[in-house]
């Protein structure tokens, strides 16, 4: 660590604060030959006090756009389904698929295999799988063979176009700015819009971002949970914009949703920022800035873990999966099982939850569309949390799918 001139990364799974500490630092009071992941043994976070925290390396930071192709599967490439299919598989919403040997670069192996993904088969039973009992039998009634959707009407919530009014997934432009008043991004895009109106735009440092100045005063007029002024002013001496987490996303959120433009210097508002940021034209904001962050933007950015995932590529399908199974608060184990398809096999030491957590939960969250909530009234430190769909879920988002009963 110190021949390549990297620091510890330390981040706070249970409030998502972070900070990097200096490795000369740790290396006096721990030894030269402690274990990164280990340091974590020896931290706590300085923001809420929890103990459930993660260390790494520092490595550079990755870039704002996805890297992601619209969908990977539209390119022929062979897509692992892993453990979702697994699961989608036995509560029957995908009809079981043939089996071939084949030789993928990972060895002959028997595969499930059908249009253009693959599936490696999972040789244990569903129900020993770390479910709830409530959550198996929602899936049972939900998901059950009699409610199946074809093989194409997945790859159709994959493929879909969202802007399309007669897609497979629909974004509610129609709503109004009282009913999106539990959106944090829109509240604050909204904010953010309105100062560059009004100064005719925000000057710029030299790496791109927001000035000092600006960001101090931001601190005092965000109302983000977590990030009080008192919060984050009790860590910071002095305020770049990357130390104030939602100024720097809202940022990043706005250019990729071509919300702002640069010029001079400066971050102005675009003719389509200007268009939206009238009161009456907030849901169509929202449809703007959800497609820009799930869409455009690389939802891998703020958590900065070298963590290759299939979150993106397969977020329309996620999305219509919560739909039916989130009514109830769910545990994001659960979440997770039921969902998603796991991370790539370079993952480890980072645990498929807390991806699953930092890249999508906390952004739908952030969007007013989940709430959370502690485990157990009496978890003050909040370790592990329940989510579950808000009321604005089912009114912003709508799935034009097939179902199918036999």
């Amino acid at each position: 660590m110190v021949a390549q001139g990297l620091d510890i990364w330390c981040w706070c799974n249970g409030c998502c604060h972070h900070a990097v500490l200096k490795t000369d630092m740790l290396m006096a009071r721990l030894g030269r030959d402690q274990a990164v992941p280990g340091v974590a043994d020896h931290a706590y976070c300085g923001n809420c006090g929890s103990r459930d925290v993660e260390t790494r390396p520092n490595w550079p930071t990755v870039g704002v756009v996805t890297q992601h192709p619209r969908s990977e599967l539209a390119l022929g490439l062979w897509y692992d389904f892993n453990e979702v299919g697994w699961h989608l598989g036995n509560v029957g919403l995908i009809p079981e698929l043939p089996r071939l040997k084949l030789n993928d670069g990972r060895g002959e192996g028997e595969r499930w295999f059908s249009h253009r993904y693959v599936h490696k088969p999972i040789q244990e039973d569903w129900a020993q799988r770390p479910l709830s009992l409530r959550i198996r039998e929602k899936v049972r009634e939900v998901l059950s063979p009699m409610i199946r959707i074809s093989q194409d009407q997945i790859m159709v919530l994959i493929d879909a176009d969202w802007l399309k009014p007669d897609g497979a997934v629909r974004l509610n432009g129609d709503l109004s700015l009282t009913d999106l008043q539990g959106s944090l991004i829109l509240n604050h895009a909204r904010l953010v819009l309105s100062h560059m109106e009004a100064e005719k735009g925000v000057k710029l440092t030299s790496t791109g971002n927001f000035n000092r100045k600006f960001v101090e005063w931001m601190v005092q007029e965000f109302d983000w949970p977590g990030y009080e002024p008192g919060a984050v002013w009790r860590l910071n001496k002095i305020l770049n914009e990357p130390d104030f987490l939602p100024l720097h996303f809202i940022r990043v959120a706005l250019d990729v949703s071509g919300l702002t433009r640069k010029h001079k210097g400066t971050l102005r508002i675009s003719r389509l920022g200007r268009t939206l940021l009238a009161p009456d034209a907030a849901g169509e904001l929202l449809v703007v800035l959800f497609y820009g962050v799930f869409q455009r933007y690389n939802l891998g950015f703020l958590d900065r873990r070298p963590v290759r995932d299939n979150f993106q590529p397969q977020i329309g399908l996620t999305l219509f999966l919560m739909s039916r199974l989130a009514d109830e608060p769910c545990s994001i184990e659960e979440l997770v099982n039921t969902t998603i398809s796991p991370l790539e096999e370079d993952s480890k030491p980072f645990q498929p939850k807390n991806v699953f957590q930092w890249r999508v939960l906390r952004y739908l969250e952030w969007f007013g569309l989940m709430e959370k909530s502690p485990s157990a009234a009496n978890d003050e430190w909040a370790s592990s949390y329940l989510y579950c769909k808000s009321p604005l879920y089912d009114r912003f988002l709508s799935f034009n799918v097939e179902i199918m009963t036999t």
